[in-house]
């Protein structure tokens, strides 16, 4: 009987993780309350990506390169990233707006750059640092 019992515990247990399937994590926006968009509904356009790619003299990517997103006029950094091993940086739902791109580099000259972002993703050309 008790080996029966055993049995029938095993078989439940097996088949109730058998259908077990991984879950989607639900991963909230950032809710930051001094946000200026922590009021925004989600189908407003302010999901539009910048992207670039930052070389040397050479054309070899730059790797680990700060980039820095600020609003035109406001210095104050908005979003920080560094240049992943091919150069390229990304700075994902950004909204309409002007902002001020810095890309520096220990042993390189700084380079800043402005960027008007409409209702589409911006790409911006290959940046050279020297």
């Amino acid at each position: 009987m008790k080996t029966l019992l055993k049995l029938l515990v095993f078989v439940f247990i097996s088949i109730t993780l058998l259908n077990c399937t991984k879950d989607e994590v639900f991963q909230p926006a950032n809710l930051d309350s001094s946000s200026e968009n922590f009021y925004k509904h989600s189908d407003e356009d302010d999901d539009i990506p910048i992207r670039g790619k930052v070389v040397n003299s050479t054309g070899m990517p730059i790797i680990s390169a700060v980039v820095d997103l600020s609003l035109q006029g406001n210095p104050s950094i908005l979003r920080s990233v560094t240049t992943n091993s091919f150069g390229k940086y990304t700075f994902e739902n950004v909204n309409n707006n002007s902002y001020n791109i810095k890309i520096s580099k220990a042993n390189y000259y700084s380079k800043n750059i402005e960027v008007n972002v409409a209702s589409s993703s911006v790409n911006i050309d290959t940046l050279f640092l020297q």
